[in-house]
């Protein structure tokens, strides 16, 4: 079982949860509210969002396949939504 060895930590800890808990709420209401193709293509955005904090805050270089990753990412996800986006004018 882990237990936090400062009250920091334990903040931390409280905050993260809570924030992913309320994350949840929100991705399951976007998920009744819009398509779930388009849904599911912010769940792996969020891992591009995440290398960039990585490289802008704490200087992490990415390496040539993490390039490849993220255009890979970034390119499904706008043909997702370009082509739900169709379907729904149709």
């Amino acid at each position: 079982m882990f237990f936090p060895d400062s009250l920091k930590s334990l903040a931390l800890i409280v905050g993260l949860g809570l924030s992913r808990s309320f994350s949840t709420l929100l991705f399951v209401r976007a998920c009744q509210l819009a398509k779930s193709q388009r849904i599911a293509t912010l769940n792996y955005a969020q891992a591009v969002f995440g290398y960039g904090i990585d490289v802008l805050l704490y200087g992490y270089s990415l390496a040539f396949i993490e390039y490849i990753a993220i255009v890979t990412v970034l390119a499904t996800g706008a043909i997702t939504f370009v082509e739900t986006h169709k379907q729904a004018k149709t």
